[in-house]
Formats: structure tokens, sequence, C-alpha cells
């Protein structure tokens, strides 16, 4: 009796490790599409990262996605997203410039990240892109005051 039931608690161990292998590759190849478009997009260095959720580490708001839109092209960016209602910020990049710009690809996670350096008005901002294999991308910024603040939104070409 001992034996069947050891028989059949590794038979049922054996089908999840399978099972939970086998979603895994299913998801890799799901998301494989996106991660090709989104990579493709980022090569150009003609985007817009449209942010819909913002997030400071204890707070989340949902964004107006016309009102907080980045556009990057090429060594140009312009554009704004909001930090948190009650901070009443904002990174506005208009007429800034990018220095800097580094992405790198990791095709086996399926994730991209991508970082660069602001200039706007004698003013120095750090960025940092990241893209999940999902297609969702975070943007992570600091510029005066404005530290640990994340949006989380998509990349899409203009």
């Amino acid at each position: 009796m001992k034996r069947i039931i050891l028989l059949a608690l590794l038979f049922n161990l054996s089908a999840t490790t399978y099972l939970s292998a086998q979603s895994k590759q299913a998801q890799k190849e799901q998301f494989q599409t996106t991660y090709n478009s989104k990579k493709s997009l980022v090569q150009t260095q003609v985007f817009s990262f449209v942010g819909e959720v913002v997030f400071d580490g204890n707070t989340r708001e949902k964004l107006n996605e016309e009102d907080n839109t980045i556009v990057i092209n090429k060594s140009e960016i312009s554009g704004q997203v909001m930090a948190l209602q009650s901070n009443n910020k904002s990174i506005d990049v208009n007429d800034g410039s990018i220095e800097n710009y580094k992405a790198i690809f990791n095709d086996d996670d399926q994730k991209i990240s991508i970082q660069f350096t602001v200039i706007t008005k004698n003013v120095s901002s750090n960025f940092s892109i990241i893209v999940r294999p999902n297609g969702k991308a975070v943007l992570s910024a600091a510029q005066n005051g404005l530290e640990n603040v994340t949006w989380i939104g998509e990349l899409t070409a203009i």
C-alpha cells in the first residue's frame, strides 16, 4: 500500500514539473512576436512611451495617456510624464536632447533595457526603460527631487 502511495506521489510530482516547464516554454513562444516587435522599434530609436500608471513605491495612480507621453526621435526628446497628483510635479522633456543612448537586448529572457541621459535647459536627467516580455514598459527617471518614481506603460511607433 505504501508503494502505491509513493508511486502515485512521484507520478504527481513529475507531471507537475513537466507541465510547469511546458507552460514556461509556451509563454516564451507566445511573447516572441511581441518581443521581436518591441526590439525592432527600440533599434530605430524612434518611438514613444505612453504612461498608463505612475507608482512611487507606496501609491499607484492611473494616468491620462494623452498627457503622459514622451516621444523619442533619435537624439531628440519631447513630452512629459506626471508624478503622483499629491506631488503636483512632472518630468518635462520638451526641447530636450538625448545623450548616451544605450539599448541592451536579452533574447533569452525577452527583456530590453534602455538607458539614456536627457538634457533640457541645463538640467540633466537619467532615464531607464525596461521592456518586459509581455510588451509592458517600465520607465524610471530622476530629475529635480523626483526620485523613485516609476511609470508603467507601452512603447509605440510614432
